[in-house]
């Protein structure tokens, strides 16, 4: 195995060919999706470590690292949702992101108030699942936006490769092509 192929063997994705303007916007944004899904598993896995690491040591777990682990972990459950949609449901990126994102969108703001009292703790534990939800939508709109963007484009240049200079192609509404044709539409009747 090659040094810069992680353990599990599937290969990354250099940051250069992620980023490349010629990529094919599908490609890219496939690519630039699965390279944060495994950025959001890594962060989740060394914000438990560091939480782990700080009970181990017998400190005090300190706010910050509780909500980091929180975070961390309730945006790679989004991330991981995006994941089955590609891996389960065989959808497109483009429409696996939309699917997930509708569902975070309904989760932050149809999730029913607590019927119960909660403690200070559930409330920040609640704070930092609706902060990586909110996250995860701004993340995923940023990729559907540059996505769409590069859609675009490519869509444009596949126009102006196609389009024919006016001097050899049919004339606008001729059916013929015959710059001298009387009636350019025979449905028409006069």
């Amino acid at each position: 195995m090659e040094s810069g192929e992680p353990r599990d063997g599937t290969s990354e994705t250099p940051r250069e060919a992620i980023n490349d303007p010629d990529t094919h916007p599908q490609v890219w944004l496939d690519r630039r999706t699965r390279a944060t899904i495994d950025e959001a598993r890594r962060a989740s896995y060394a914000s438990a470590a560091q939480a782990c690491t700080v009970l181990q040591r017998g400190s005090r777990m300190s706010s910050e690292v509780l909500f980091a682990a929180t975070h961390a972990q309730k945006l790679e459950a989004w991330w991981v949702l995006v994941d089955d949609q590609l891996a389960v449901n065989s959808v497109g990126t483009d429409l696996a992101l939309r699917r997930v994102r509708a569902r975070a969108r309904r989760w932050i703001t149809a999730e029913p108030a607590s019927g119960e009292p909660g403690t200070l703790f559930d409330h920040a534990l609640a704070h930092a699942a609706r902060t990586a939800a909110r996250d995860f939508l701004h993340t995923t709109g940023r990729l559907l936006v540059e996505h769409g963007k590069r859609l675009d484009h490519v869509v444009g240049e596949e126009e102006l490769d196609d389009e024919e200079p006016p001097s050899r192609g049919r004339r606008p509404g001729s059916v013929t092509g015959d710059p001298d044709a009387q009636n350019s539409d025979p449905t028409r009747r006069t």
